[in-house]
């Protein structure tokens, strides 16, 4: 599975692909800083990932503003897009839902929680041949 996860903090993505190595080491995960970075990724790139995580918050272009153009786009609106959020905000998970994210994910706070969140998120997608725990 191939996946973009678009992330400005780089301690918070190594802890997500520490995660994703964990459950399945064989994914391939790409990392960009910000959603234009994303954007540009998923314009110019021959890679179509499997599946996109988002962080909410991030410079230039956020995680809102990103999910809106992807699924903008006939070529990558089915991709399933997971938002990630340190934000328990109900309106903030009702807006990005209504811009087709697949899941408003809390962002974990230790590994146990990490794994299973992530690991059901990647079961939630067709195809994905992720085990379960």
């Amino acid at each position: 599975m191939t996946i973009l996860y678009a992330e400005d903090d780089i301690d918070d993505f190594e802890f997500f692909h520490e995660t994703l190595k964990s459950i399945d080491g064989s994914h391939v995960c790409f990392n960009v800083l910000n959603g234009k970075e994303a954007l540009e990724f998923l314009e110019n790139s021959a890679i179509v990932p499997d599946v996109i995580f988002l962080d909410i918050n991030m410079p230039i272009v956020d995680g809102r503003a990103c999910l809106k153009e992807i699924k903008k786009d006939e070529r990558l609106r089915s991709i399933p897009v997971f938002i990630f959020s340190s934000s328990t905000n109900p309106q903030e998970k009702q807006l990005c839902q209504e811009l087709g994210a697949a899941g408003f994910l809390p962002k974990p706070t230790n590994q146990e929680a990490a794994t299973h969140q992530l690991r059901e998120a990647l079961q939630s997608i067709p195809n994905s041949n992720v085990k379960s725990a």
